[in-house]
């Protein structure tokens, strides 16, 4: 009796297995589960971009600014020194 138990059990498995396995390979389960993933991958790889691009555009903001604030504050210092020794 335990030997048809098993049989039984292990005759029910391998269906179950079968039935998941056929599922799994069928074309139609293959195209949604790429159009999911691809629904998923495609906007996160593009998000990425576009933030790596407004990163880009904020750090070359931020260096012309300070080229802007360094070069002014250098011709100050330069005119400023030039300007005393004229007068004086």
């Amino acid at each position: 009796m335990p030997g048809q138990v098993a049989g039984a059990n292990e005759r029910g498995l391998r269906s179950w297995l079968a039935r998941i396995s056929a599922f799994l390979r069928h074309p139609a389960f293959l195209l949604l589960t790429g159009a999911l993933i691809s629904s998923y991958l495609i906007p996160s790889f593009t998000r990425g971009w576009q933030n790596h691009q407004k990163e880009l555009e904020l750090k070359s903001g931020l260096v012309s600014q300070m080229t802007e604030s360094s070069t002014s504050m250098l011709l100050v210092g330069r005119f400023g020194h030039f300007d005393e020794h004229t007068n004086a």
